[in-house]
């Protein structure tokens, strides 16, 4: 069984259990289907999320590469960090 088997879900947050407070806050700000899985999934059913969304909003480049991997849609959500390797420059 999927942890999002409900077509009445509109939003999954993910994280770790560092995420589950912030993703607490956002849950109850959205206040109806929304499924908060911070810090309660595996990676194997991390993976199985990502799979099975319509679109993937993150800022973290592992579930980015997931997404690509899996053929889900995303967008990332990308700034300047504090570490020389966060800065990101146009290709083109």
């Amino acid at each position: 069984m999927s942890l999002i088997d409900s077509d009445k879900i509109d939003v999954v947050l993910l994280g770790d259990k560092d995420d589950c407070l912030n993703n607490s806050l956002y849950e109850n700000e959205l206040n109806k289907n929304c499924i908060n899985l911070s810090g309660k999934t595996s990676i194997s059913e991390f993976i199985d999320v990502i799979a099975k969304v319509d679109l993937l909003v993150t800022i973290d480049s592992s579930a980015m590469h997931i997404a690509a991997a899996v053929g889900s849609e995303f967008i990332v959500l990308v700034g300047k960090g504090s570490a020389a390797l966060d800065t990101v420059y146009p290709q083109s």
